[in-house]
């Protein structure tokens, strides 16, 4: 089973893009050079929130990254950790980078993180 979660990135204002990155926490006896990210897009400029499909009952960190539009800076790596679990951490949010919702992909029930 899975689940869809729904990250509101922040707003989109003097930006060139955008670098979200989602990957799974290791477990006990998982090689971290072997993981992949569960989610690794770079994202329009113009984009403020993101909803991608991962896997229950699993804890990520997602990392997203801006470009400015006139300096070409990249800003400093925003964190976020969230569970997808019956728990649903959602985790505290960084600046407006947050989990909104998280939904079972194949029902209407969500549960919502406070701002």
């Amino acid at each position: 089973m899975s689940k869809i979660v729904n990250i509101y990135l922040g707003p989109a204002i003097g930006l060139s893009g955008r670098q979200l990155t989602i990957t799974r926490m290791p477990r006990s006896g998982d090689v971290v050079e072997d993981m992949e990210a569960a989610y690794d897009e770079a994202l329009g400029a113009s984009i403020e929130s993101a909803e991608v499909e991962l896997d229950d009952d699993e804890i990520f960190q997602a990392v997203l990254v801006d470009t400015a539009a006139y300096s070409g800076i990249t800003s400093k790596p925003k964190q976020l950790i969230f569970n997808t679990g019956a728990d649903l951490m959602p985790g505290p949010g960084v600046d407006d980078f947050r989990v909104v919702a998280i939904e079972t992909s194949s029902s209407s029930s969500s549960s919502s993180s406070g701002a």
